[in-house]
């Protein structure tokens, strides 16, 4: 799946299935999780796919890439 493929899944509803995530599905206690660290999984410059490390739940964020780091 590409990222571009990715973001339109979770825009969807459906999950993202990349690489780099480390959940195949969301675990279902995710409601009782904090969510206090995400990871981004799929970026096309303009819009992440995050996953929370700990239960797997994924949503679309703003990219926060900075160019002067490229």
């Amino acid at each position: 799946m590409s990222d571009r493929e990715a973001i339109e899944a979770v825009r969807r509803g459906l999950r993202a299935t990349v690489e780099l995530s480390l959940h195949k599905e969301e675990n279902p206690a995710s409601s009782l999780c904090l969510h206090t660290f995400w990871r981004t999984i799929a970026c096309d410059n303009v819009t992440d796919v995050i996953e929370c490390a700990k239960c797997g739940r994924q949503r679309l964020a703003k990219c926060d890439f900075e160019e002067e780091y490229a």
